[in-house]
């Protein structure tokens, strides 16, 4: 198995455990999640809003980003992993023109590119101020019989609500649910819940026209 084979499945089984919630009370458990400093990153991506709007006869699309999840790896441990999500402070870019006929393909390589280089300096201003909202550990083992990745033990999740007091939950089961925040058109934000308790990464309104 190749890593990139390795990587994507680890990403799935995380993705796996951001589902509907198995219907179990909360437990109180301790009040902070472990640290992971010195794990190492599987993967990371940012959370990503792409709102259309339209401004007289022009059409534009603005990039919104209000946090990022991370697959980190315990080195100590390999079978150990955390899924974990960072808040950004909200950010909109500048949004941009719409592709059109008259827009030549070298000129959307261009306005691509140099797109990509701002959002990326932009990315580290972010992560120095971001902050963990939640946080999922397991561990997994591999079926001698079928080879597929399987659940080893419970599930920890520890969940920041919106009071900014973390909620603890074990379990053998999916847990935390994940929600698109919309509005009429507009994508607003996500929302990460473990039953009453949730907590919601927003853009904010007033960044749509662009960076603020």
């Amino acid at each position: 198995m190749t890593t990139g084979d390795q990587t994507m499945k680890i990403l799935i089984l995380a993705m796996f455990l951001l589902q509907e919630p198995a219907l179990l009370p909360i437990q109180q458990g301790p009040n902070n999640p472990p640290s992971v400093n010195g794990w190492k990153k599987v993967t990371e991506i940012h959370l990503e809003l792409k709102n259309v709007i339209k401004s007289g006869e022009k059409t534009m699309t603005a990039t919104s980003i209000v946090g990022s999840f991370r697959v980190l790896q315990n080195p100590e441990l390999e079978s150990e992993f955390v899924f974990m999500v960072s808040k950004y402070p909200p950010l909109t870019f500048v949004p941009q023109l719409l592709q059109s006929a008259e827009n030549t393909r070298d000129e959307m390589v261009v306005a691509e590119n140099y797109f990509q280089k701002v959002k990326q300096e932009k990315l580290k201003e972010m992560i120095k101020f971001s902050d963990t909202i939640l946080l999922i550990k397991w561990r997994e083992s591999k079926d001698l019989r079928t080879g597929e990745t399987i659940l080893l033990g419970p599930i920890e999740n520890w969940l920041l609500n919106q009071q900014g007091k973390w909620i603890f939950e074990s379990t053998n089961d999916k847990t935390i649910k994940r929600e698109l925040v919309s509005e009429e058109d507009l994508l607003l934000g996500f929302k990460f819940s473990l039953k009453e308790n949730y907590h919601i990464l927003r853009l904010n309104m007033s960044h749509l026209g662009g960076e603020k």
